[in-house]
């Protein structure tokens, strides 16, 4: 195997500082799978563990929908107003939820948003190259180093629970609410490939099956905040909630949300995002051991607060469940989360001065 991937990797070729080209599909996600033991090859060490996303055609910007869009304000109202409606059916279960997890529910069901989707796997970021693409035109992967992101001023924003297609996708959402109508393609790396249905295929025949399972209930919410999008949402969150309800029946998604036993597929992917991450291998190749680097976990703590607390609180109820299997990989990141708090605390509770950050 090890032998495959490196003649697979021989066939990738350099076109310039920040693009690299390679023959299939395949070949360009074996090579970025690989990318992180290639990062001190190709010189890229201070710039941060890679994320990735694909787009089908290279001469696209790199910026979200909604910057994308003329008439902003009236999709921003739209976006308000199913925010604001979702937000009241977890109110009383989730009260200190953060308000991005519905922008990045509206971003997965036809709502134009600030965010970009992103994922830590590079074969899915190759699927969505493909996807929709013309057969034998260039398709493109683009990876962005984290310090990138964070130096643009992006916020990390983990999927919420109720979003299982994200949990397919290892996927999260760079916000760039702060940043909205830059393209941030000049701080990406790219390696192009011809598109192939054949790829698409291969991905939907894998072993996990639909990467963009439907989920009808939010579909049709999305469509009934688009339906009135020259309106306002002055009439306040319990009337829409109400109005979204009588027009599309109970949410189905509530369940996954609230119930513990239905959480635990979200933590895995939340442990295989922070670990991607922050995850580092410290030592020799003997007697070495992985650690979590404390930056990346305090910036998710910062910029999903309510998540984090939930993961954490459904983990603590694990322990106290003999009939689920004990995560090892699950226990050591919440550990670090803890640690790292408590790291924090110590050096006055500002991460962002003692790390060099500000």
């Amino acid at each position: 195997m090890e032998e495959l991937g490196e003649r697979l990797m021989d066939k990738v070729v350099k076109l310039d500082e920040r693009t690299w080209r390679a023959p299939t599909p395949w070949h360009a996600a074996v090579w970025l799978l690989r990318l992180s033991q290639l990062i001190s090859q190709l010189g890229l060490d201070s710039a941060g563990t890679p994320v990735f996303r694909g787009q089908r055609d290279p001469s696209w910007e790199v910026i979200p929908s909604l910057s994308r869009i003329a008439n902003q304000p009236a999709y921003q109202r739209a976006l308000d107003r199913f925010c604001a409606a979702l937000a009241l059916f977890l109110l009383e279960e989730l009260p200190d939820l953060d308000p991005q997890v519905h922008v990045a529910t509206a971003q997965h069901y036809g709502l134009p948003t600030y965010f970009l989707d992103f994922t830590i796997d590079p074969v899915v970021a190759a699927y969505f190259a493909c996807k929709g693409s013309t057969p034998g035109a260039d398709a493109v992967v683009y990876w962005l180093p984290f310090n990138a992101a964070l130096t643009l001023g992006a916020r990390l924003i983990l999927a919420p629970p109720w979003v299982r297609r994200l949990h397919r996708q290892r996927g999260f959402f760079v916000d760039l609410s702060s940043n909205a109508q830059v393209d941030i393609k000049k701080e990406c790396y790219a390696v192009l490939f011809p598109a192939m249905p054949s790829y698409e295929e291969w991905i939907l025949k894998g072993p996990e099956g639909e990467i963009l399972p439907e989920d009808a209930w939010f579909e049709r919410a999305c469509n009934w905040a688009l339906g009135d999008i020259e309106g306002s949402i002055a009439r306040g969150g319990h009337a829409l909630t109400d109005e979204l309800r009588a027009k599309i029946g109970e949410p189905e998604w509530l369940y996954d949300a609230i119930i513990p036993s239905r959480l635990i597929d979200w933590l895995k992917t939340l442990v295989e995002v922070a670990d991607w991450l922050a995850l580092r291998y410290t030592g020799g190749s003997t007697g070495g051991r992985f650690v979590h680097d404390c930056i990346p976990l305090l910036i998710l703590r910062r910029d999903n607060p309510g998540l984090v607390r939930a993961g954490l609180d459904v983990w603590e109820w694990m322990q106290q469940s003999p009939q689920l299997i004990k995560d090892k990989m699950v226990a050591h990141l919440f550990a670090s989360f803890r640690k790292c708090e408590r790291e924090n605390e110590k050096r006055g509770g500002n991460w962002e001065v003692w790390s060099g950050r500000k």
